[in-house]
């Protein structure tokens, strides 16, 4: 962990490996900056948009897509059919970082069953997720030759490919519209591209390249979509695996949320141990990326582990961390393959959560989390003690209200409080994940559904 801290620190000295991270459907984005301050300096355009304060704002938007997402539910109650997670909380993250982005919604919520051919199109492409990572040149001629392919003749050939670049093209018709309309205009919330398109250059702001801001645009869906739908789809597949977990999650939910059809805030739910433990869990779990992280040795030399790397002279010398390793690691988890959200009800939960890294960390950790605090921000016992100790309290809990984890609170308590979920020919062996850069289940978290009394 000490490791881990030192390369993935603020103002660490590693940059990224740009070929790793080099995509040409993503390409323009901040991650394929490799210099950590430029990287900085775009990234930090996006911060606000992920505060506390803002995804309060949000919240709204949030919670409409969480009740077309729990209708769509509802009715398959009432039909008797089968229900597809993978691509419904898919089409959940993506309509609401869709319109965070443009103010215009993506419509994925409103495709029969979830069955949105864009999203079913990306759950394809992700298994190409390695490709690009691990054989650069072949993948880089491979997207050469399809660019010049009629439009029809790539999707018939390679459709997932093809669906990605028309989500490309849609990406910059969405930030050419944002660029040409009146400033003065009225929204009820903000765009997480105002602050591109509106600089300030005294704070060192400025307006990226149009096809900086698609590469951007399109990092913001991948992101935003996937790995929240991923942590969901491995949270519920150990709740509903577990009659235990189950009953005590929804004991807790009824208790609180005694009108089930209540739409509650996400700052209530932070209170509830029991779901914040299931939601850590789930993280745990669910990884973010659990592959490899290469980043670059500077040019001094580093010391890791008490072993001296030296910088590399022809080529870079590249080291690899990984997430999983960490989350898996038996010393802080007992009994790391087994889901169980009694441990984060324990004393242990400091240690625990300094291991916990699903949303990286550093100058280069993701944006759905604005800052890493102290472990006994979920402590209830601790908040009194804190506050009467003179510490700053805004600083000490600040986090929760960040998109990943509003999403998270709001869809697991609404969710497990309203409906009764039922697997429906998924196992084990359809949950076990590979690793294309983002974790991709073998099958498909399927249920049936159910209205509670």
């Amino acid at each position: 962990m000490e490791a881990y801290n030192e390369v993935f620190k603020i103002g660490t000295k590693y940059d990224k490996d740009v070929m790793f991270y080099c995509n040409p459907f993503f390409d323009g984005y901040h991650l394929n900056i490799p210099g950590t301050k430029e990287a900085k300096r775009r990234k930090d355009m996006f911060q606000p948009y992920f505060s506390k304060a803002a995804i309060g704002r949000l919240e709204p938007l949030l919670k409409a897509a969480l009740v077309k997402f729990l209708k769509t539910m509802e009715a398959a109650a009432k039909n008797d059919k089968v229900l597809d997670l993978n691509l419904g909380y898919r089409c959940l993250t993506a309509d609401v970082i869709m319109d965070y982005c443009y103010q215009a919604p993506f419509r994925g919520l409103d495709a029969p069953d979830f069955r949105f051919p864009f999203i079913e199109a990306m759950d394809e492409y992700s298994e190409a997720g390695q490709w690009d990572k691990y054989f650069v040149k072949a993948f880089g001629l491979l997207m050469k030759i399809i660019t010049v392919l009629p439009p029809n003749l790539a999707k018939t050939l390679f459709p997932p490919i093809a669906s990605v670049q028309w989500m490309r093209a849609e990406c910059r018709k969405s930030i050419l519209a944002l660029k040409a309309r009146p400033r003065n205009l009225e929204a009820p919330y903000p765009t997480i591209f105002d602050t591109m398109l509106n600089p300030n250059p005294e704070k060192g702001q400025y307006t990226p390249s149009d096809h900086d801001l698609v590469g951007e645009a399109m990092l913001m869906l991948a992101a935003g979509m996937d790995t929240t739908a991923n942590t969901l789809v491995q949270g519920t597949w150990y709740v509903l695996s577990n009659d235990r977990i189950r009953q005590k999650l929804c004991a807790e939910l009824e208790e609180n949320i005694p009108d089930k059809i209540a739409m509650v805030d996400s700052a209530k739910l932070d209170t509830l141990p029991y779901l914040r433990a299931v939601i850590k869990e789930s993280l745990r779990l669910s990884y973010g990326a659990p592959g490899r992280l290469p980043r670059v040795v500077p040019a001094t030399g580093a010391t890791l582990c008490g072993q001296f790397i030296p910088p590399g002279i022809l080529r870079q010398t590249i080291i690899n961390q990984a997430h999983y390793v960490l989350h898996a690691d038996e010393s802080v988890f007992k009994d790391a393959n087994i889901f169980s959200p009694e441990r984060w009800l324990g004393d242990n939960y400091a240690e625990m959560d300094k291991n916990m890294v699903s949303f990286s960390r550093g100058s280069r950790g993701c944006l759905g989390i604005k800052t890493q605090c102290p472990p006994f921000y979920a402590r209830p016992d601790l908040r009194t003690s804190i506050a009467e100790s003179g510490m700053d309290s805004e600083l000490t809990f600040v986090m929760l209200l960040s998109l990943a984890y509003a999403e998270l609170y709001l869809t697991f308590a609404h969710l497990f409080r309203r409906l009764d979920l039922s697997l429906h020919e998924t196992t084990a062996a359809d949950m076990e994940w590979g690793d294309f850069f983002l974790p991709v289940t073998r099958g498909h978290l399927k249920v049936t559904v159910a209205l509670k009394a």
